[in-house]
């Protein structure tokens, strides 16, 4: 009985191996599950139906070169679906130009360098005198010149000019700048 059952089998898959096959009727067996492989990919209904297409197109244009000895039918549709699917979607992905204000490796540890200066910098200036803090703030953050610091605080031009160049000594060799 049981060699009965598996020479029935064989036969049917001897009978769907010799099977004659054409374009049309792998397009109307596997349209479905074409369909459906794609939906699950791709979101838009109408790429889906272009997609679809051009599967069924590729079919066509290479049905001449398949051969059942080296994989069954569902097998080369499989893969001339992946393949196609996976070529839509890298040759549709999603793009932005990148903006001037994105920065490489090395500007971002300029930026954490200037950053870690800045706090240091600022650490600096408030051991300072308040005159001195005053006059480096008012020409480098303020943009005044230091004829008109000096006429903004009350003090000589010379005075101002001695105090900038002393205090610029103190904060560089504070960063070891030479």
């Amino acid at each position: 009985m049981l060699q009965a059952i598996f020479m029935l089998r064989q036969e049917k898959r001897e009978t769907k191996m010799n099977e004659v096959i054409s374009p049309e009727t792998v397009y109307l067996e596997y349209r479905d599950k074409v369909t459906r492989y794609v939906s699950g990919k791709v979101r838009k209904r109408e790429d889906v139906e272009d997609i679809v297409s051009l599967i069924f197109t590729k079919v066509c244009d290479k049905f001449s070169c398949f051969d059942r000895s080296k994989a069954s039918v569902s097998t080369w549709i499989y893969t001339i679906t992946r393949n196609t699917v996976t070529d839509w979607m890298r040759i549709r992905k999603p793009f932005c130009e990148l903006s001037e204000n994105i920065y490489n490796a090395d500007d971002i540890d300029a930026g954490i360098l200037k950053e870690e200066a800045l706090e240091e910098l600022a650490k600096q200036l408030e051991k300072l005198r308040e005159r001195e803090r005053e006059v480096i703030v008012l020409h480098y953050y303020g943009g005044y010149t230091l004829k008109a610091i000096s006429e903004k605080l009350g003090m000589s031009y010379i005075s101002v000019k001695v105090m900038h160049k002393s205090v610029l000594t103190k904060l560089k060799s504070a960063f070891d700048w030479h």
